[in-house]
């Protein structure tokens, strides 16, 4: 049995140990900072424009996109408010040493991965609401037998609108999963570090 213990032992104290770039990580934080900033103000002035059209062109809207307009605006504020709660970690860290700034990093990449997958979600429920907000204005638009104009205005609007979502889907379920692959790396280094 000793001997199967010592090949053991000796087979462990020659495995390789991944050296941890400290540099790396520090680099990593402080761009993931000042991202997390960035993306912050992005989120924060996001609901701008829906509220200045309610704002200024509720008078002018129809019924529908009054509707719309203002369920987007209630469900898009608290995820916004969300969203800056999850961004918190890496933009306005304090993190003094290697260990505090792979936890940090780790943190803020774990929350990277849930906020692209709510806007990967959010990508395809806005295909849908699309779809049924111009599919309805399309139906109206041929019951009332208005000039064909509108009706390729409303079908331009439907297909910019769906290949945006449809495009955001695809970058924000790549976006998950390099984060996931990120956050094993991570856990990896926190493991090293304990």
């Amino acid at each position: 049995m000793t001997n199967n213990t010592d090949d053991l032992a000796a087979l462990w104290q020659t495995q390789e140990v991944q050296a941890i770039d400290v540099e790396k990580i520090q680099r990593e934080l402080h761009m993931q900072r000042w991202k997390q900033r960035f993306y912050m103000l992005v989120d924060v002035l996001g609901p701008v424009p829906l509220a200045l059209i309610l704002y200024y062109q509720s008078d002018k809207l129809p019924l529908s996109a009054l509707i719309i307009t203002w369920a987007t605006l209630i469900i898009t504020v608290p995820f916004v408010i969300y969203f800056l709660w999850l961004r918190r970690h890496a933009a306005f860290t304090t993190a003094v040493d290697t260990q505090s700034h792979v936890n940090v990093l780790y943190r803020q990449v774990a929350n990277n991965v849930k906020i692209a997958f709510y806007t990967k979600h959010s990508c395809w429920v806005s295909c849908v609401m699309l779809l049924l907000f111009f599919g309805g204005e399309i139906f109206k638009t041929l019951s009332a037998s208005e000039e064909g104009l509108s009706l390729v205005r409303i079908a331009v609007w439907l297909g910019l609108g769906l290949v945006i979502s449809f495009g955001c889907f695809i970058w924000a379920r790549g976006r998950e999963r390099k984060f996931r692959s990120r956050l094993e790396e991570l856990a990896a280094i926190r493991s090293q570090l304990e």
